[in-house]
């Protein structure tokens, strides 16, 4: 599975247009503390912020990170209203809906789809 779940987010980052590269925490040395264990792999690709879930001051032990000096930004996620090729906007749809979406407005716009 671990070999699907890869090569889908390397097709989704190729469609995306992101050209940065893709580090796997299965490869790198880390601690088993859950806290220890993002920071481990926080310094294996050398950044200096941890973008957190909404709920992930719950879980984690923040005062690790603030001593190792990595800062912590917790997800403020407001979704964006875009045009919909059908039906109204729904909010916090996958990425997967957004790339049909465009692949439907150019079939539709293309002149296979085009009346003759």
């Amino acid at each position: 599975m671990a070999v699907v779940n890869r090569a889908s987010i390397e097709w989704l980052r190729d469609q995306l247009g992101i050209d940065t590269r893709l580090e796997v925490a299965s490869e790198m040395k880390l601690s088993q503390e859950p806290t220890q264990r993002l920071l481990d792999i926080c310094n294996a690709v050398g950044a200096d912020t941890y973008l957190s879930g909404v709920d992930g001051e719950q879980y984690m032990n923040m005062e690790l990170f603030a001593a190792a000096g990595v800062e912590i930004v917790v997800q403020d996620y407001e979704p964006t209203v875009y045009l919909k090729l059908y039906g109204d906007f729904v909010s916090y749809l996958s990425v997967l809906y957004t790339l049909a979406q465009r692949w439907a407005r150019e079939w539709e716009s293309s002149a296979q789809w085009k009346e003759k």
